[in-house]
C-alpha cells in the first residue's frame, strides 16, 4: 500500500462518520493485515477533527447556527460531502451558502433567507482576509468643473456587492440584540415567521486603517454608481463620465436631481471608505 493510499484511507476514516463506524465495527477493511491503525487513536483523532469543524463553522456562521436546530449534524454532513481542498481551513466553509441552496431544499423551504444569510456571514470573513494592495489616492473637493474630467473615484479594493432578496442586515441585527431561545415563541422562530422579502443592495468592504469589515446599504443611485465604477476596473470612469452614465439610467427623474443626488452621495461613500479618494 502506497503512502498516498494510506493518507486517503485515513482521511476517509477521519471525515466520514459512516465509514468510521463501519471500521470500528470491523465491517470496513481499508488496510492490509498488520497495517491496521489503532482504532482508539483513529476514533480520538476523528473526534478532534469533528470538534474543530463545528467550532470553525460556529465562528463563521453564528446567525445561521441560531436558526438551524441541528447545526452540528448539518456541519458533519456538509464537511463530508464538501471536504476541504485548501490549506487555509477557513476556506472549507466557503461553499456553505451554495450547499444550503442545492442540498437542503426542506431547510430552505422552512427558512427561505438562509442561503443569503450564510453568504452574508461568509463575506465578512472573505473581506476580512482579502489580500489587497491599497491604491494610491488623494482627497479632493469637486468644486471645479475641471476636476470632474481630470479625476476618477478610487474604489475600495475589498468591496463586494450583493443584491439580496431579504433584509439580511436587519435579521443579523435582531439576532445580535437578542439572547438565544428555543420553542415556538422564541426570537429565532419569530424572525423566521415574520421576515418577508425586501430587496436590498449591500456593499461589504474593509476599512483600510482599522481593518473593520463594514456593511453599507445602498440606494438605487449609489448602487448604480458603484456598479459602474466596479465594472470599469482597473481604470474607473472620471466623475464626468460617471455623471454621463448615471443621468440616462434614471431617465424618469429630472437630470438636475440625479446630479445633485450623486454629488451628495459621493462624499458620503468616501467618508465610509467605500470610495477611498480620487486619482488622476
Amino acid at each position: 500500500m502506497t503512502l498516498s493510499e494510506v493518507e486517503a484511507n485515513l482521511q476517509t476514516l477521519w471525515t466520514s462518520k459512516r465509514s468510521l463506524k463501519e471500521f470500528l465495527d470491523g465491517n470496513l477493511k481499508l488496510f492490509k493485515n498488520g497495517q491496521e491503525p489503532d482504532p482508539k487513536s483513529i476514533a480520538l483523532y476523528a473526534d478532534l477533527i469533528s470538534i474543530g469543524q463545528v467550532n470553525l463553522m460556529e465562528s463563521i456562521y453564528p446567525a445561521c447556527q441560531r436558526l438551524i436546530s441541528d447545526f452540528e449534524a448539518l456541519v458533519y454532513k456538509y464537511m463530508e460531502e464538501c471536504p476541504p481542498t485548501h490549506f487555509n481551513l477557513n476556506q472549507s466553509a466557503k461553499g456553505f451558502s451554495l450547499y444550503l441552496k442545492k442540498k437542503c431544499p426542506e431547510l430552505v423551504k422552512k427558512i427561505p433567507f438562509l442561503p443569503e444569510l450564510a453568504d452574508y456571514e461568509w463575506l465578512e470573513l472573505e473581506v476580512m482576509e482579502a489580500d489587497v494592495d491599497w491604491p494610491l489616492h488623494e482627497a479632493i473637493i469637486l468644486n471645479d468643473p475641471a476636476l470632474f474630467t481630470a479625476y476618477r473615484p478610487v474604489l475600495n479594493p475589498t468591496m463586494q456587492l450583493r443584491n439580496y432578496k431579504y433584509p439580511i442586515s436587519d435579521i443579523v441585527d435582531q439576532l445580535i440584540e437578542s439572547e438565544p431561545e428555543s420553542g415556538e415563541n422564541s426570537v429565532e422562530q419569530k424572525i423566521v415567521s415574520n421576515t418577508k422579502k425586501k430587496a436590498v443592495t449591500l456593499a461589504i468592504f474593509r476599512e483600510p486603517k482599522t481593518h473593520e469589515v463594514k456593511f453599507l446599504q445602498l440606494g438605487e443611485i449609489s448602487r448604480f454608481a458603484i456598479e459602474q465604477i466596479q465594472a470599469k476596473q482597473p481604470i474607473s470612469p472620471t466623475y464626468q463620465e460617471l455623471l454621463a452614465l448615471t443621468i440616462p439610467a434614471f431617465s424618469k427623474l429630472k437630470a438636475d436631481y440625479v446630479v445633485l443626488e450623486l454629488l451628495d452621495i459621493l462624499p458620503k461613500l468616501e467618508e465610509h471608505k467605500l470610495i477611498l479618494g480620487s486619482v488622476r
